[in-house]
């Protein structure tokens, strides 16, 4: 189990919290889909499924249904991201994943390598308090046992959670988290360029492109550069960007509408510079502007 808080604090403690099983923590109305049905989750730690429900086409079982939740497709309901933020919207205390290396994308060593060291969040005032308390994820084996020992069976409940009727399983089990935390803060940056349109009555109007300049990890026993410079995520992109934008200079007639060329920070720890981005209002009246936010590294305690 992997606890990774979003609250901005010190020291963390869940003591004696009910556990149980949402399904896959989803609330989508314009699928008609609630995994939560009105559920009293206040002070629980509950325990969900990572991606989209597969739900089978009811004229084809052997394909997915492209009317609910995009079939193959992942939505941001399937996202980890979603998952934390819908439960603390209910009022859980902690919120656990399930992994599960095909519908994440990536196997648990991913998972392992991200959060067992110092992590990112934006420094908001209230110092991110209407998060979950804990953020975590499980293994699937250890999911099983859980569950097992519950007297309940993994496959059957996963089943069961990929229809509209399932509700929450509420588990004889109770959690106990504690975390400590160090915590500092540093500033990164989110560069952006903008090309003003030459349509007068269309240049308010904006084409976005976006990449982000991050990446994870570095490897301390390798002889010269030893940083995981992410050549395909996302230097690629970033490179495209680039390319993008000398292009678009070059470029007669003009664009008609604005276009801008965005390189983001802290993607690879939850989105946090296309986060900072969207809540904050970029400036029209300038060619590049350096947004500055505050993000905060944290490391856990010995």
């Amino acid at each position: 189990m992997l606890p990774h808080p979003a609250r901005l604090q010190p020291e963390i403690k869940i003591n004696n919290s009910d556990v149980a099983f949402v399904g896959y923590g989803i609330v989508a109305p314009e699928y008609g889909w609630d995994d939560y049905k009105g559920f009293d989750l206040r002070g629980k730690t509950v325990l969900m499924l990572i991606g989209d429900p597969p739900v089978p086409d009811p004229t084809d079982p052997s394909k997915l249904d492209e009317k609910i939740l995009k079939g193959k497709a992942m939505t941001y309901y399937g996202r980890w991201t979603y998952k934390y933020e819908i439960a603390a919207q209910k009022g859980a205390a902690a919120a656990v994943i399930i992994h599960e290396t095909r519908p994440a994308g990536y196997p648990y060593s991913v998972v392992k390598t991200s959060w067992a060291k110092e992590n990112y969040e934006i420094d908001s005032p209230n110092k991110n308090v209407g998060a979950v308390e804990a953020r975590s994820w499980i293994t699937l084996d250890a999911a099983k046992k859980l569950l097992s020992d519950c007297g309940q069976d993994f496959d059957a409940l996963k089943k069961s959670a990929i229809t509209k009727e399932f509700r929450p399983v509420v588990l004889s089990a109770n959690a106990y988290i504690e975390i400590k935390q160090q915590i500092r803060s540093f500033k990164s940056h989110n560069v952006v360029g903008k090309l003003d349109g030459s349509d007068p009555q269309l240049r308010d109007q904006y084409v976005m492109y976006t990449a982000h300049w991050d990446h994870l990890g570095r490897h301390p026993e390798l002889q010269g550069d030893q940083i995981f410079n992410g050549a395909i995520d996302n230097a690629s992109g970033v490179a495209s960007l680039i390319e993008l934008g000398a292009a678009f200079v070059k470029l007669n007639p003009p664009p008609k509408r604005s276009v801008l060329f965005m390189a983001t920070t802290a993607e690879e720890a939850g989105l946090l510079g296309e986060i900072s981005l969207v809540n904050r209002q970029i400036s029209a009246n300038k060619r590049k502007m350096i947004s500055p936010r505050t993000i905060i590294i944290r490391s856990r305690m010995k």
